[in-house]
Parts: structure tokens; C-alpha cells; sequence
């Protein structure tokens, strides 16, 4: 009879006992792994909101705005242009001559061909296109409207409006709608956009446009590192009259109590993996004990101990290899609606925060229960050394077992 069908047999001889460390390394595993997964899926949040959101950063004028502070901020920035990945100009204006149904329109400019708002899903293009290069450097009239606006205007169509230097046509190049599932208060939203060099051209330093906000991206993580405490923490003149806002200041701020359960994830795994080592230490070493009869009359027919203790311990492999799998399914499935409860009562409890692209919820839809091959790997190890650490009080035993003794 080779080893494993032996300790088969008195795995099965022995129902209950099997039974018993089945049992400890099922629940405990459970509660191990199920914290290690939620640690390693809290781990992974940051890396998945700068993938997400970027290093982005909106500054607003508080009140309405002075052009020479505009001028000074947009100077001081200028002196950070090489760290930034995007950088979009918005002043705004209201019109109130144009030649649409509503004589009132609220308007912005943008110095990028990709739109800030169509780039973070917060609109979306019914027809046309966003602003070519070439209309953006020579600002040329052209526009993109609000569907809900252009009513049965289409894409070539031109728009009268007066921006302050007498009426003009503008053709329209692109119609756009809000994606209504943001949830966003349209009446405060933007009707039209235009090239920012069009809106500029048509001011003079006695008459002009309010900056509205700049939009900027940190060209890389490292970069955000360094124009961080510049822009967010500055008490730079020419930011005084400005609000500064950061997506990784407001993910430090609502990311506060993910990373306190986090600390607790890894706190719980290291006590119950503690737990699995004491508990499955002493029970083997019990059971071990309780048999040492039939180990004796085992080394009388001329076993040797090393065998005995391979025979052990493959028992003790095979009962967890078993415990594991369960174990595994039963983890996923704890992680996946604990986790998911606590940070939604967590994150519910903080006030909403906005900006740019990034929301409250979004960290909620950025935590996902993922198993790795690294993570499977790593519970496995901590398994494999689990039973390595159990067995060496039944090893010690078995190996000073005295035939005389036990037989006497």
C-alpha cells in the first residue's frame, strides 16, 4: 500500500478528527483570505483612479473676476507649461443677441481640440465634430452648440450672435447634448463653445470676458508630485483670487475611510492567519498524540520515523488542499458583499465631492473583488506555510517517540 492510499485510509478511519481540522482551516481560510482579497482590491484603487481620472486640477474665479488677475494667473502658469499633459483656457460670456429661438446663451471658450467635457464623458457629440487645429489658432467663427438650443438647426448652419464687437455669423461645426445619467444641473451649464482665440479677439481690455475655470492634466504621476503644492497648497499672489481644486486632493479626502478599512483588512488577516497556525498546530499535534500507539507498533515493524512524519503531514496536505478550495469560494463570496456593504456605508457617510471627471460614487465603481494568479499564489503560500509551521510540534513528538515506552 503506497503513502497516499494510507493516508486516505486513515483520513476516513478517523471521520471526525478529519472532520474537526477541516472545519478550522475552512472558517478561519475564509476569514484570512476574504480579508487578503479586500486588502489587495483596496490596494489597487489609486492605481485605477490616476488611470481613470488623472492627475487633473480645475481653478475658478471666486466671485466675478478681474482680467488683470486673469492675465497674472494665466502668466504664472506659464511657468509650470512643461509638466502639463492638457491645459484648457474657459473664459465665458452671456449673449443676448443672437438669432436663436432664445435670445440668451451662455458661451466659453476652449483652447483644445478635444473638449474637456466630451474627454470625461460629460457630454456627447449628436452630430459634427469638435474644433480643427487650424480654426483654434486662427480663431475662426466658428461654434458648437447645445442641441436643446440649435432646435432645428443642423451641422453648417449659421448662428447670429454679438460676442461685443457687433453681429456676426458663426457656423455651426458640432451639436451636443448632456449625458443626462450626470445628474448635472443644466441651467448651469455651458450653450455654446467657441475657439478660445474667436471669444478673445472680440474683447478690448475695457470690456472683458470673466475666466470662467482652466482645466489642467498632469503629464504623469511624477509631475503631479511637483506642481502639487504649487497649485493645490500655494499662496502664490496670483492664485489668491482663485479656487484650486485637485482630483487627488478630493480622493485623499472621501479615499479616507477605504484606507482605514484597508489597515483593518490586513489587521484581520494576520490575526486569523495566527489563529489558523495556533488552532491547527495544536489540534495536529492532539491528534498526533492520541495515535501514538499505532505509531509504536509502526516503528516495531520497522517504519521508520521520517515515513511516520511524511505520513502525517500528507494527511494534514490533503485535509487542507480540501479545506482550501472551499475555503477560496466561500472567501470571494464574503469579500465581495461585506466589502461591498462597508465602503458604501462608509463613503455614504462623507459629504458628495465633484471634480472634473471624478465623483464620490466613482470610487465605489473603481473597487472591484478581483483575484490575481499573484494573489492565488500568495494564498497558497500562506497555506503551504500554515501547515509547515503546524507540523513541527507533531514532527518533534514523532521523532522522540520511544518504542519501549509506548509498548510497555
Amino acid at each position: 500500500m503506497n503513502i497516499f492510499t494510507r493516508a486516505f485510509k486513515n483520513i476516513t478511519h478517523q471521520p471526525f478528527k478529519s472532520l474537526a481540522i477541516f472545519l478550522v482551516i475552512a472558517v478561519l481560510g475564509t476569514f484570512l483570505f476574504a480579508f487578503m482579497i479586500i486588502a489587495s482590491s483596496l490596494d489597487n484603487i489609486e492605481a485605477e483612479f490616476y488611470k481613470r481620472s488623472g492627475n487633473e486640477y480645475t481653478i475658478k474665479a471666486l466671485g466675478d473676476g478681474d482680467f488683470k488677475d486673469d492675465k497674472a494667473l494665466l502668466k504664472y502658469l506659464d511657468l509650470y507649461d512643461d509638466f502639463f499633459s492638457y491645459y484648457d483656457i474657459r473664459f465665458i460670456d452671456y449673449v443676448y443677441n443672437t438669432s436663436l429661438e432664445s435670445s440668451y446663451a451662455k458661451i466659453t471658450s476652449t483652447s483644445q481640440s478635444v473638449i474637456y467635457e466630451t474627454n470625461t464623458d460629460l457630454i456627447k457629440l449628436v452630430s459634427g465634430r469638435e474644433f480643427l487645429k487650424e480654426e483654434l489658432d486662427e480663431g475662426l467663427d466658428v461654434i458648437i452648440i447645445r442641441k436643446d438650443l440649435a432646435f432645428n438647426l443642423e451641422v453648417g448652419d449659421t448662428v447670429k450672435m454679438d460676442l461685443g464687437q457687433g453681429e456676426k455669423d458663426y457656423q455651426i461645426v458640432g451639436i451636443f447634448e448632456y449625458d443626462q445619467s450626470q445628474g448635472r444641473d443644466l441651467d448651469n451649464d455651458v450653450d455654446i463653445f467657441t475657439p478660445y482665440e474667436t471669444l478673445m479677439k472680440e474683447y478690448d481690455e475695457e470690456t472683458p470676458p470673466s475666466l470662467w475655470s482652466l482645466y489642467i492634466k498632469a503629464a504623469s504621476k511624477e509631475d503631479n508630485a511637483k506642481i502639487y503644492p504649487e497649485l493645490y497648497d500655494s499662496e502664490e499672489p496670483a492664485l489668491e483670487n482663485y479656487r484650486v481644486s485637485s482630483t487627488l486632493a478630493v480622493y485623499e479626502k472621501i479615499a479616507e475611510p477605504l484606507k482605514a478599512f484597508n489597515s483593518l483588512s490586513k489587521i484581520i488577516s494576520y490575526i486569523a492567519l495566527t489563529l489558523v497556525i495556533i488552532i491547527l498546530s495544536v489540534l495536529t499535534f492532539l491528534f498526533v498524540k492520541e495515535r501514538r500507539y499505532e505509531f509504536g507498533v509502526l516503528l516495531a515493524m520497522g517504519e521508520t520515523k521520517l515515513k511516520i512524519v511524511v505520513l502525517a503531514v500528507l494527511e494534514l496536505l490533503i485535509i487542507s488542499v480540501f479545506a482550501f478550495l472551499l475555503s477560496l469560494l466561500l472567501s470571494y463570496v464574503f469579500a465581495f458583499f461585506y466589502s461591498d456593504y462597508l465602503i458604501n456605508a462608509s463613503l455614504s457617510a462623507n459629504v458628495s465631492y465633484e471634480i472634473g471627471s471624478l465623483k464620490l460614487e466613482d470610487l465605489t465603481d473603481l473597487y472591484q473583488i478581483n483575484i490575481s494568479m499573484i494573489l492565488y499564489l500568495k494564498m497558497l503560500m500562506t497555506l503551504l506555510l500554515s501547515i509547515a509551521i503546524a507540523s513541527i510540534l507533531p514532527t518533534i513528538y514523532i521523532t522522540n517517540l520511544k518504542i519501549r515506552k509506548l509498548l510497555i
